[in-house]
């Protein structure tokens, strides 16, 4: 219902009501806002009443009253009582009248239990002439009894004691989460059972947190114990317990008369919230500052949380601690647990749960319990996710701090990583706060400690740059830095081309200026790495495609470094455009750098050599002093290349038989001797004389001169003469 003012409803057995015409049992009467639907679905099956089995004078029969709360939200009160004579003066009846209280009025009535369980405007009797529509009220007239004035003098007429009432108590909140329903017998005269039934009600209802009063239903009495929907609490007759019916077995059963009391099983269980609320029975006080707070604590948390008993005794630690400082129950992860549990919903509305957590981190300082210390920070780090603080920020490093030469540091590490934003900030504020400096430094060398691949190295990097903070931080950048200068230990080129390559989606500026700074440090590391001699043609291309122009070497402050870079550069050069070679200026490098140099040539091009390659070889081959050793450069000629390239290199070099004698008297020795020479081929033999130069024909004839008998001699041997 919506409606603002409380409803009524009367019922009982007539000529006709407001659903039927012919005689019998209906509503008679209603308010307005009284919506027939809802009549039907839900008033009807509570208006009923169950005469006593144990009397026989019905002027002596109590009323009964129920109280239910359907799924509405709305609270219905009502009181059925017997009626000797019904409208045509030959039968019994009953009559009853329900209040409806609006589900927007409701927290009003369930606050103070007086207008529950001491209301008095119930009529008993109607005049259908007056007619069927009923006022709207806006209030309901109730006694405003004090029912502590009454209680030791109740408990003791009912023969109840401190514990069986702490038993009730656990098993109406129990009923009221869950599915047992809770019956009691009363040692009292029954014309007098709604009263006194009514009183015990209040006193338990006293002790139920809000959440369970907006639930519970109840009947103060019935001729027997008898389950019904929406109602968790039947006061049932004196005499009338059937202990062999197996479904009432399965119940709370407080059977004062008879002495029977079974279901409740809590001795030897810590319960904190009853024992909170037995301290305040024991002194007559009520329990409203704490149901305030555990409505505020429970706030947006779902109504089997709200109901749940476990969550009261959670809130029982925490409220005793907001009244009583306990540094020993702030080291306890438990109970921040429980603070977790009820700021995951609702934080803002929470402020003192919120402080009392600040107040913890503060006062604990550091998570110093190695067995504990990882549970401690998870639901720090979960809390923290909720309220932002920077007092948690600087707890979680004071922590990191305190275990960062211990295995736990790298755990502690793990934990702030499984979320990005808390991690965000626990770096920037670590950043921001120079006393954290080496342990930041520190975590980043952790992040990269069991990484050794430069392709893992970078995905690393890849994956930290998912969010742009870490280029903020020159810890992280110098670190990352570090690193992949250490690597760059074997496969050099392929290592220093990998960064070259490396980016990211959308770089920003500051990824650009972070890049160029790694490549400048991962250039130099791969200068002080290599080894020059070691150099294949490959890592020559590479080193082109890494070392543009952009790179200064007068920024290279050490000279072996430096001299690798010379070496290095002036290979490339030569290499990747031969046919200047002869035009190349080696007088930039030291004269140890220049031989380094003409070795490393012979050494890559001994397995490459084609005729594009021999102003390489004049260079390789040059001498600080007498110019080109072509003596070796021939006999290199003649050890590692093939036939073709050897012919070509005789036509391109005819002009140094007739000026330099020692390339004359090499060729010529190798012409004679070698026994592959191409001479002593034949193919080859003809290509060779036909060659128009006349130093070298002059060269041949003699050749010839002194092979011809003996290659005479081979010919004949081979069948070719």
């Amino acid at each position: 219902m919506t409606c603002g003012f409380i409803q009524q409803q009367l019922y009982t057995r007539a000529r006709g009501g407001i659903f039927h015409t012919t005689d019998g049992y209906d509503t008679i009467a209603i308010s307005v806002g009284l919506d027939k639907a809802f009549i039907k679905k839900y008033l009807h099956p509570f208006c009923i009443y169950h005469s006593p089995k144990t009397l026989t004078d019905n002027t002596l029969y109590p009323e009964a009253v129920t109280i239910f709360q359907p799924e509405t939200g709305d609270l219905i009160i009502g009181q059925s009582v017997f009626v000797p004579a019904d409208f045509t003066g030959t039968r019994s009846t009953y009559f009853m009248h329900n209040y409806i209280i609006p589900s927007n009025k409701k927290d009003v009535w369930i606050k103070q239990p007086e207008k529950l369980f001491q209301l008095r405007d119930f009529r008993t009797s109607y005049d259908v002439a007056i007619g069927k529509v009923l006022p709207e009220l806006d209030i309901v007239s109730f006694d405003e009894t004090d029912i502590f004035s009454v209680k030791d003098e109740l408990l003791l007429k009912f023969g109840i004691s401190a514990l069986h009432f702490k038993h009730l108590l656990f098993a109406v909140l129990s009923s009221i989460a869950g599915k047992k329903k809770v019956f009691i017998s009363l040692n009292v005269p029954v014309q007098d059972y709604s009263k006194y039934a009514l009183l015990l009600l209040e006193l338990i209802y006293t002790y139920l947190p809000f959440a369970h009063r907006r639930k519970l239903g109840v009947i103060t009495f019935s001729s027997e114990p008898e389950g019904k929907n929406y109602i968790h609490v039947t006061f049932f007759e004196p005499g009338t317990l059937n202990i062999g019916d197996r479904s009432i077995e399965k119940q709370f059963i407080f059977d004062f008369t008879g002495g029977h009391i079974s279901g409740v099983v809590i001795d030897g269980q810590q319960f904190e919230y009853l024992e909170l609320a037995m301290h305040h029975f024991s002194e007559a006080k009520r329990m409203n500052d704490f149901f305030a707070f555990a409505e505020m604590a429970l706030s947006g948390l779902p109504d089997v949380q709200k109901l749940d008993l476990t969550s009261y005794n959670q809130l029982t630690a925490v409220y005793l601690t907001l009244k009583v400082s306990s540094d020993s129950i702030y080291k306890k992860v438990g109970f921040l647990d429980s603070l977790l549990k009820f700021l995951k919903i609702n934080s803002d509305e929470k402020t003192e749960l919120v402080e009392l957590f600040l107040k913890i981190v503060t006062v604990v300082k550091v998570a110093s319990d190695p067995d504990t210390a990882l549970d401690y920070i998870n639901v720090v780090l979960s809390i923290n996710t909720i309220v932002k603080s920077d007092t948690a920020l600087s707890f979680i490093l004071e922590t990191l701090s305190f275990y960062q030469n211990d295995p736990l540091f790298h755990m502690l590490w793990k934990a702030i990583e499984q979320d990005k934003h808390t991690l965000q900030a626990i770096v920037l504020f670590s950043n921001e706060h120079p006393d954290y400096d080496e342990l930041l430094e520190l975590y980043f060398y952790e992040r990269f400690k069991v990484i050794f691949a430069i392709e893992d190295i970078l995905n690393e990097i890849k994956v930290m740059l998912a969010t742009p903070y870490p280029l903020a931080i020159e810890k992280f950048k110098s670190v990352v830095i570090k690193k992949i200068a250490s690597v760059i230990t074997s496969e050099l080129f392929k290592a220093a081309l990998a960064v070259k390559d490396f980016t990211i989606d959308q770089p920003s500026a500051e990824f650009i200026a972070f890049k160029k700074d790694m490549l400048v440090h991962t250039k130099l590391a791969l200068l002080r790495s290599l080894t020059v001699p070691e150099l294949t043609l490959k890592d020559i291309i590479a080193f082109g495609a890494l070392f543009t122009k952009e790179f200064n070497p007068k920024d290279i402050i050490e000279g072996k470094v430096r001299e690798n870079y010379l070496i290095t550069n002036a290979l490339y050069q030569l290499i990747s455009n031969p046919s200047q070679a002869g035009s190349y200026n080696l007088r930039s490098l030291t004269p140890a750098a220049r031989v380094q140099l003409r070795s490393t040539m012979r050494q890559l091009l001994r397995n490459n050599l084609t005729a594009e390659h021999f102003l390489l070889l004049v260079v390789a081959f040059e001498t600080e002093y007498d110019g080109v050793d072509y003596q070796g450069l021939v006999e290199y000629m003649i050890l590692y290349s093939n036939d073709k390239t050897l012919l070509s290199f005789i036509r391109a070099n005819l002009s140094l038989i007739e000026t330099n004698p020692g390339y004359r008297r090499t060729l010529r020795k190798y012409l004679i001797r070698n026994p592959k020479s191409l001479w002593k081929n034949k193919t080859h033999r003809k290509e060779l004389k036909l060659i128009k130069n006349t130093s070298f024909k002059k060269l041949l004839r003699e050749v010839e001169t002194e092979t011809v008998s003996s290659l005479h001699k081979f010919f004949k041997k081979i069948g070719k003469v």
